[in-house]
């Protein structure tokens, strides 16, 4: 099971170090994929400042069609998850949503970044894997 973190779908769509992996992640059907709503809206808000925000809109229905679930926990539970996440190890808030999600399904948090990921991973908080 995987939750991808924006860094990586958005290394996917623009061809960088990285895309391959992502590729493979996608291309694999029998792996839960998912991704949070708000790591879904800095998706959206990346591509749209670079191209527009509709083709981020697209960007995200298609990886739903290669599979990848978003997911809109929001819950008091999860809340309090993710800011313990932002209060104990100082990483971005849309990280410590996905994180998150990623503890709460214990699934692997797929991402690009090594710097505040990388505190994370160390800290045993859940598994991450980097895409480069």
């Amino acid at each position: 099971m995987m939750v991808f973190d924006s860094s990586a779908l958005l290394a996917w769509f623009f061809g960088e170090p990285g895309a391959d992996l992502v590729q493979e992640f996608l291309d694999d059907a029998d792996t839960p994929k998912y991704l949070h709503a708000i790591n879904e809206a800095e998706v959206i808000a990346k591509i749209g400042q670079r191209v527009d925000v509709a083709r981020g809109r697209r960007l995200v229905a298609e990886v739903q069609m290669l599979g990848v679930e978003v997911r809109r926990d929001i819950d008091a539970a999860f809340v309090a998850d993710a800011a313990a996440l932002k209060a104990d190890h100082v990483v971005a808030l849309g990280d410590c949503f996905g994180v998150a999600l990623a503890r709460r399904l214990g699934a692997d948090f797929i991402t690009s970044d090594r710097g505040e990921m990388g505190k994370i991973k160390v800290a045993g908080v859940c598994a991450v894997t980097f895409i480069r």
